[in-house]
Formats: structure tokens, sequence, C-alpha cells
């Protein structure tokens, strides 16, 4: 057992690259429960394989980052025994969030991150061809129950959301390949044209922010690799809309209704601004734990329309500290092209957290590959 692993180490890590992908897919019309208990045991697994590599951590810069996901992960966990709402599916969640990083870490030590990553992204590419397929044939509703907006992948942001990681892989998998511009050109168009179809707005402009940074590179790289200027930057965008009069004032109203066809209330947001520093202050330092309902009482939508007050509500400001943390750990200086990728998609996922709820499991991934692309990779 111990030969067959030192000699098949590199392709395990490889095979076990394509199924932890599965974790970071929405798949509703498989059976969920079998689906569920499939990730738990990928994830288990990994665990098992990060241990069983240690050493790869333990010789590399970047284990301090691997400690602060750890109490990331710990702060979750105690923040829902205090809250009575610690469940199987919470201990399974943070156990994903703590294990990406290490993980990638260790691809890298072991100079394998490029086939790991194209192996990731395998899976993707696979159930986007069958969603837009099945969108492009039979619409937005194919499945027959009737419910509008649901597609393979789920709603409009799973959709949305998986097309954006397809893109941000294309860019750093295959940016040495021939016609690479002309291949991208494509691939973005073809990114807003389904992002368009489906109404994700975040989407939308998240290409158009990718673009511009891409333009810009020269003139903003060493800017948003500054510690200071990320850490500006995140709590205003946690912040401005929130605490302040901004989302009110004119200039919004009229850009909103302009681009947006909103009513004034930045498509219901301003209701729910309104409430959240009510309800932070009730639970501050442990927020009201996993699935709570406090911001669907007080407002009838399902979360905080925030990245960061999100993960206060849910777990409280020790929490939303340590994800800041994490946030500016990742955000490094680079010098390649694939690092400046995932810089800017990780600048643009924090702007978008002042509207919408981007913290989750991609941002995760994405500042996890950020912190390991900083590094000489073999």
């Amino acid at each position: 057992m111990k030969l067959y692993f030192k000699y098949g180490k590199i392709k395990l890590g490889i095979l076990l690259s394509f199924f932890l992908s599965f974790s970071f897919i929405y798949m509703p019309y498989v059976n969920q429960t079998c689906y569920y208990y499939f990730n738990v045991l990928v994830r288990i697994i990994v665990t098992w394989y990060i241990f069983m590599n240690l050493k790869w951590i333990q010789k590399s810069k970047l284990k301090i980052g691997c400690y602060i996901y750890i109490v990331y992960g710990a702060i979750i966990i105690i923040s829902n025994i205090v809250n009575g709402t610690l469940e199987q599916i919470v201990i399974v969640n943070v156990l994903l969030n703590t294990i990406i990083f290490p993980f990638f870490i260790i691809q890298n030590g072991k100079g394998n991150l490029h086939s790991a990553l194209k192996a990731f992204v395998f899976s993707f590419i696979v159930q986007i061809i069958i969603n837009d397929f099945l969108m492009i044939v039979f619409g937005n509703v194919f499945t027959g129950d009737g419910i509008s907006n649901t597609f393979w992948l789920g709603n409009k942001f799973n959709v949305g959301y998986a097309h954006l990681l397809c893109l941000i892989f294309f860019y750093i998998l295959k940016n040495n390949t021939k016609f690479f511009n002309i291949k991208v050109a494509i691939l973005t168009a073809y990114t807003l044209i389904v992002s368009i179809y489906v109404n994700c707005d975040t989407v939308i402009i998240a290409n158009v922010l990718l673009i511009v940074l891409l333009m810009f590179r020269k003139k903003t790289e060493a800017f948003m690799s500054n510690k200071i200027a990320v850490l500006i930057f995140m709590l205003l965008c946690a912040l401005i809309l929130v605490f302040s009069n901004v989302a009110t004032s004119e200039i919004i109203f009229n850009f909103m209704k302009s681009v947006f066809s909103d009513d004034g209330t930045m498509t219901g947001r301003l209701p729910i601004y309104t409430v959240l520093p009510i309800i932070i202050m009730q639970k501050f330092v442990w927020g009201y734990g996993y699935n709570n309902l406090v911001v669907y009482h007080a407002t009838r939508a399902y979360n905080a329309q925030n990245g960061m007050l999100e993960i206060v509500v849910n777990y409280g400001i020790l929490a939303a500290v340590c994800f800041g943390i994490i946030i500016l750990y990742s955000c490094k200086k680079g010098k390649t092209f694939e690092h400046y990728v995932l810089l800017s998609i990780v600048w643009i996922f924090i702007f978008l957290s002042s509207i919408e709820v981007t913290y989750g499991i991609q941002m995760i991934l994405y500042m996890s590959l950020l912190a390991v692309l900083s590094q000489d990779t073999k």
C-alpha cells in the first residue's frame, strides 16, 4: 500500500482534484442524498491525502495560510455551537473550506498544479455543455415542473458563475497557447451572452470589469497587490451601502434605474440594508448560526445581499475579521499573467460583495489559487 501511493501519488492528486470539483457544482437534478454523501466521501479522502503529504505544507512559505483557514473554520463551528445550529452539513462545509488551500499547495509543491487544475475544470466544462445544450433547445424551463429560471446547473447565478469560473481557468491554463487572444475573446463574448440570457447582472458586471482590469494591468497591478489598498477597498464594499446614505443618493438611483430598470430600491436591497445594522448588533460576536432566517423574517429576503455582512449575520464579527485576514493574506504580489487574472477576479468579487453574497466557496478557490500562484511554480 505504501509503495503504491508512493508510486501513484501525483496521479492520485489529479484524480482527487477532479472529484473535488463536484463540491463546487450544484446539480439539482441528480439524487441529492447520493450526491451529498459522494462529496462528503471525497472531502474525507482529500483530508487524508493532505495528512499523508504534510511535508509539502511544512516546507511551504504558505503554511501560515493553512492555519488561518483552520481558525476561520473553528470560529464557524463555535458560532453554530453557541447558537445550537451545529449540523453535519456545517462540519462538511467547514471541511471543504479548510482543505482547498493546503490541497493546492501540495499540488504546486509536486509540480503538478497545472494538471490538477485541468482535471478540476473538466467536470465544469462537461456540466456546462449539458446545461447550455438543454438551455438552447428547451429554454429556461425544460424540466416539466413549471419552475421558471431553472437550468441544469440550478438558478441563474449557478449558471453565470460556472461560466465565469471556466473563463478564469481558461486564462490560467491556456494563456500561452496559439491564438489565445482570439479564443479568449470568443469565450468572453459567449460568457456575456449566456449571462445576459439568464439575466445574471453580477456576472455581466464581472466580465466587463475583468476586461477593463486586464487592459490596464501595468497601471493597476502594484496597487491591487497593496495590502492597505485591499483593506480599504474591502471595508468600503462591506460598509458603504449599509452604513451611509450612498445607496439612496440620486447618482445611484439614476444608475440603477437606467442600467437595471430598477425601481430605486436597488432591486429590493435598500429595505435589507436598512435593517441589517439592527440585526447585526443583536448578535454581534457569534451571529445567528447556520441556515438562520433572521433576515428573511425582517425583509422576506433570504440573505443580506452583502458578502461580508452575510458572514457577520451568520457567524459573527470574529468570522468576518478572519475572512478579511484571508483576503489580505491572499492578495500577494506576483509576476505572472495567471496571478494577475486571479488578483483581478478577487478584487471583482470584493466589489460585487457590496451588492451580492460573493464570499462563498468560489471566492475561497480563487483566493487559494492566488496565494499559491504568488509562489514560483515548479
